[in-house]
């Protein structure tokens, strides 16, 4: 990688936060308890699909969201990165639990 690939990474890494913290700041100001979290979802599907990231899934048994994102390189790298993230409102949890 060249400097001024690092550099557009860098611009655009500042851009993608802004937007994440965007987000971020609209699902907490909403908070769902437990594993049905439909307007969560519906944040984060919406917010994937304007960035144009990959294809969307919706999970079966709770509001997961999931994301097969395509690498752009020629032929199978073999190379896979997982993420995971929970959307519930565990603060809540933690303050409305009887422990």
């Amino acid at each position: 990688m060249n400097d001024a690939q690092a550099e557009e990474i860098r611009e655009h890494a500042g851009t993608l936060r802004e937007k994440l913290i965007a987000v971020r700041r609209a699902i907490h100001e909403r908070p769902e308890l437990g594993l049905h979290t439909p307007e969560t979802q519906q944040r984060i599907v919406t917010a994937l699909e304007r960035s144009g990231i990959g294809s969307i899934r919706l999970g079966e048994r709770c509001s997961s969201v999931i994301v097969d994102i395509e690498g752009e390189g020629p032929g199978p790298s073999g190379r896979c990165i997982a993420l995971r993230a929970d959307m519930e409102d565990r603060k809540s949890i933690r303050l409305n639990s009887s422990h």
